[in-house]
């Protein structure tokens, strides 16, 4: 309780600090506010991280690109992994469920794929470790691609492009799982997002933001307690939280069922192009970014496992609009024609 009053203080007092900066005369920039505030916890790394097992090469990439868009993966060939993670909506698609090669409708929504790089566990649930043992898991899911994982290599290899990249990356040899896990992490690493308006301001540019959105910004690192859990450039603790949502998926504690906190806690997702992939949660079940900040004012369920982070910001409706418009910011400046009117959860 001590931690958790200590933490609302301090919170508080840098809303204040931020707030009374941004609004100070012409000596302290906004974004130099920023700077002061937090250092560059905001900003974009310039590399790509690589684990030493799994170094790029040009023909690994190349590789890898034409598998994330193959439909051979899928075992009828009817799904590539381009089918739900769509390049224009931040590698994700629009659709509260996504479905598979028998049509059923999936339990949780499909997760968005930039800047996977840097993610330190993978899936909501948080099941595997590592990327190269996650590519292949939707692919021989028999609900998702439903791929005979003893048939793909051969099937993969009788295509003269793919056997000669696979040769030039692994060497002779056959074909194997191993080279196509390889290649598509090796791609898939590469997914970034990009500048966003915020990215501009916080390097100056005072015209990048609206007055609105750089309120919406100190209300987020602050009164609001947004950037207890979306921290750092991607907006992501990479932790595990139960925000109180009415649903019968018990997320990560479905792998540590006796641990209390984890249950019903699935992964603090980036906020990076969050603006133009709704909806929201695992389960697709809030359409708006409205309907969020609602459902953390108003409409989360208590219970033992809900995080001690979750809190009631007391927003009005202005307020709730400055956020928003931050949140917006956070958009790829090459995606900003995908914003859904009015924060819709419309699909496409």
């Amino acid at each position: 309780m001590r931690k958790r009053l200590t933490m609302n203080r301090l919170s508080g007092a840098l809303a204040l600090l931020v707030s009374a900066v941004l609004h100070a005369g012409p000596s302290l920039s906004s974004a130099e506010a920023v700077t002061y505030r937090f250092g560059t916890q905001f900003t974009r790394p310039d590399n790509v991280p690589y684990p030493a097992y799994n170094p790029p090469s040009k023909a690994k990439l190349e590789l890898g690109r034409r598998l994330f868009f193959d439909r051979r993966l899928s075992g009828a060939d009817s799904l590539s992994c381009a089918t739900c993670h769509k390049p224009a909506f931040a590698w994700t698609d629009r659709r509260p469920s996504s479905r598979g090669e028998t049509g059923e409708a999936l339990p949780r929504r499909t997760p968005p794929l930039q800047d996977v790089a840097w993610n330190e566990m993978f899936a909501r649930d948080g099941r595997i470790e590592t990327l190269e043992g996650f590519v292949l898991g939707p692919i021989r899911h028999p609900k998702e691609m439903n791929q005979d994982l003893s048939r793909l290599p051969a099937e993969l290899a009788a295509v003269p492009a793919y056997a000669t990249l696979h040769e030039d990356i692994f060497g002779n040899g056959p074909f194997t799982l191993d080279g196509i896990a390889l290649s598509l992490g090796a791609y898939v690493r590469t997914l970034r997002s990009s500048t966003a308006p915020f990215d501009r301001w916080i390097a100056g540019d005072e015209t990048a933001l609206s007055p609105a959105a750089k309120d919406g910004f100190a209300l987020f690192t602050g009164r609001a307690g947004c950037a207890d859990c979306h921290a750092g450039w991607r907006f992501t603790d990479q932790r595990f939280h139960d925000i109180g949502l009415v649903t019968d998926d018990r997320g990560r504690g479905i792998l540590l069922p006796d641990d209390v906190a984890m249950q019903f806690a699935f992964k603090t997702p980036s906020l990076r192009n969050v603006a133009i992939r709704p909806p929201y949660m695992h389960d697709g079940s809030l359409q708006t970014l409205e309907a969020v900040l609602d459902h953390y004012q108003s409409g989360f369920r208590t219970r033992p496992s809900l995080s001690p982070r979750i809190q009631a910001p007391d927003l009005s409706a202005q307020e709730k609009v400055n956020v928003i418009e931050f949140l917006k910011s956070l958009t790829d400046d090459k995606r900003m024609n995908h914003l859904p009117d009015h924060g819709s959860g419309s699909q496409n």
